[in-house]
């Protein structure tokens, strides 16, 4: 039998040459610390040898003597990268060109391991494990540590009195513009971005960092906002579990079908009714945006300023959206997170549309983000939400929205405040986006639903507590009312009004239940300080935060 179907081994050169072009191992390929991190990074995952960080480790065997060792090292390569930030601003295809004296400043035991990592080209990535190649393996692996180091801060808020304000303005633009910081590098196969959160279980490529995330799945683009507002450490948040009332006849047969798998599946649609006609068959005529006025001096009343305000999945038409964006406006909260369905032509769909610094006047000011896994109705929902007067309960029925290009929008708050949001099947459906939104770890991760009661023995409370374990982020999931009281409950048992469940690193499961005649309930997310340890024994310092929460108060109109 030939070795005709045998695989050809892969040269680390290979791979370099491949990622960095045919001069990698020049030493003006040192110049950007996230270049070193994604190639050092990639090439330890793909072979698996990031493991070896638990066998002996620091090299030295002293944790004091290797945390100073990286801190002195990283900080002298962060001064020589302002010199090489500047290259990434041309659109040449060339790396940066790092100029003789930001050459002479890259630390002198950066160019020395990078020479470990030259004189190693020749050995085939899957050996990198292997102890014959321990040096190489250090090699990557302290690398990895002090361009982690060396980025610090890199992506989030900007301080005024930051002394590297210029270049800290220069990285944020970078990322913002390119969702990377390192464009120069094949995207669809490595992606570096902010990181918030080191996992505190198991052992991956995640636990050796507490400020760079290496991103590799190329079928997500991951995307960056800053908003730096001011930083407060409570974050009162409104959540209107909007709308009241769902009707079964919002739902109907689709004029298209799909076949997948083998089976004939039906679509249904599912549609939003605008605020204004809801609000119309109450006695109160005062129309939606004076019910908003009256919620925000309500929770105002009980528990002073407003800084967010959520509504669950597919709960507003675009106009609403305007209405609710205008209403926060005037009260001086500055973050909108709503679930918006409707249609773009013929085309149905079912975004999350977010909205920050509703005080200025920008065209990026609202963010939005597709649905990335269609609801699907099987007899069991059909029967739970008595739509059998609309869908025949004997097929299975998808959700007709359009599936757009994957993404997930992160967004600094500010700089103890990252938050990203999923929407419905995509916290359960979790590829392709959980290695994103691990990788990253969010402080606080939004889930808006079109569900049924938030319990703890439903399917939101097994994933957020999944992303609670790893990467740590908290997790808010939210559904409507409406939805909560279409569910037929359990024989013996009342419907329930558990809208929304709340689970974080640290407590349990908490399950927020709207009273009887309230409208929403108002969260006092409170920010905790946890010192963080990547695998090799750094600490972070006590920067990582996590939303905690300290509250819950009920709005009555």
């Amino acid at each position: 039998m030939t070795d005709y179907f045998l695989q050809k081994s892969v040269s680390l050169g290979d791979e370099l040459a491949d990622l960095l072009g045919n001069s990698w191992h020049s030493p003006r390929q040192l110049g950007w610390p996230p270049d070193v991190f994604a190639v050092c990074a990639y090439l330890l995952e793909v072979s698996g040898a990031y493991i070896n960080i638990m066998k002996a480790w620091p090299p030295n065997g002293d944790p004091g003597a290797w945390e100073e060792f990286i801190e002195k090292n990283a900080s002298a390569w962060r001064r020589s990268a302002n010199a090489t930030l500047a290259a990434y601003t041309d659109e040449t295809p060339s790396p940066p060109q790092v100029t003789p004296a930001a050459q002479s400043n890259i630390p002198r035991e950066v160019k020395k391991l990078w020479r470990i990592v030259w004189s190693s080209r020749n050995v085939p990535v899957e050996q990198i494990s292997l102890a014959e190649n321990s040096k190489l393996c250090g090699a990557l692996l302290t690398l990895i540590a002090l361009a982690d180091a060396a980025c610090v801060g890199f992506g989030l808020p900007l301080d005024r009195d930051d002394p590297e304000l210029d270049f800290s303005f220069e990285v944020q633009k970078l990322l913002i513009t390119h969702g990377t910081f390192t464009p120069r590098l094949p995207r669809t196969r490595l992606c570096t971005l902010p990181k918030q959160h080191t996992p505190r279980l198991g052992i991956t490529m995640r636990s050796l960092t507490h400020h760079l995330a290496l991103f590799t799945g190329g079928e997500v683009a991951p995307t960056w906002s800053v908003q730096g507002l001011e930083r407060e450490p409570r974050f009162n948040l409104l959540v209107v579990p909007w709308p009241p009332e769902i009707f079964p006849t919002q739902f109907s047969e689709a004029p298209v079908n799909y076949v997948h798998f083998g089976d004939p599946f039906k679509c249904f649609n599912y549609e939003v009714k605008a605020a204004d006609d809801l609000l119309s068959r109450t006695s109160d005529h005062q129309g939606f945006e004076g019910y908003l006025q009256q919620i925000f001096l309500e929770a105002k009343m009980i528990c002073g300023d407003i800084q967010g305000i959520v509504f669950p999945e597919a709960a507003l038409t675009p106009g609403d959206f305007q209405t609710v964006e205008r209403v926060s406006r005037n009260h001086g909260c500055s973050c909108v997170v709503a679930g918006v369905s409707g249609r773009d032509g013929q085309e149905p769909f079912n975004q999350v549309w977010m909205a920050f610094g509703l005080d200025e006047d920008r065209s990026d000011r609202v963010v939005k983000q597709g649905k990335h896994h269609r609801w699907q109705l099987n007899r069991s929902q059909i029967e739970m939400y008595g739509l059998g007067g609309s869908l025949d309960p004997k097929f299975k029925w998808w959700e007709h929205t359009g599936i757009e290009g994957r993404s997930v929008n992160f967004v600094a708050i500010h700089d103890e405040l990252t938050i990203c949001c999923l929407i419905c099947e995509d916290l359960a459906r979790q590829d392709p986006v959980a290695q994103l939104v691990r990788s990253v770890g969010p402080n606080l991760v939004i889930a808006l639903l079109s569900d049924g009661p938030q319990i703890a023995q439903r399917w939101p409370a097994r994933y957020a507590t999944v992303l609670a374990d790893d990467p740590g982020s908290s997790v808010l999931t939210v559904t409507s009312l409406g939805m909560t009281q279409l569910a037929t409950p359990p024989p013996g048992s009342s419907r329930s009004r558990v809208v929304a469940l709340w689970k974080d690193a640290e407590n349990g499961l908490k399950e927020i239940t709207l009273n009887p005649n309230a409208v929403a309930v108002v969260l006092n997310l409170w920010n905790y300080s946890e010192t963080e340890y990547t695998a090799d024994g750094r600490s972070d310092g006590g920067v990582s935060t996590y939303p905690s929460l300290g509250g819950c108060h009920q709005i009555f109109l």
